[in-house]
């Protein structure tokens, strides 16, 4: 591609009437005094709170022996 040429974007919305997540989260990174990862979940059930989407998210948290 040249310097000349816009890379491709499509931007098609989705509106889902149901959505069921699960994630696996296997350490706590912090970003501040807010688990990154707590951070993220909430950016996403607010997208779906703001579609009015039916939602499940289910997080699990592993902890790894010490060592």
């Amino acid at each position: 591609m040249s310097a000349y040429e816009k890379p491709l974007h499509i931007d098609i919305p989705v509106k889902l009437k149901d959505v069921k997540t699960v994630y696996s989260i296997g350490a706590l990174t912090f970003e501040g005094d807010l688990p990154a990862s707590i951070f993220h979940l909430q950016l996403i059930a607010n997208d779906m709170a703001d579609s009015n989407a039916e939602s499940e998210v289910i997080a699990t948290f592993t902890r790894m022996p010490a060592m």
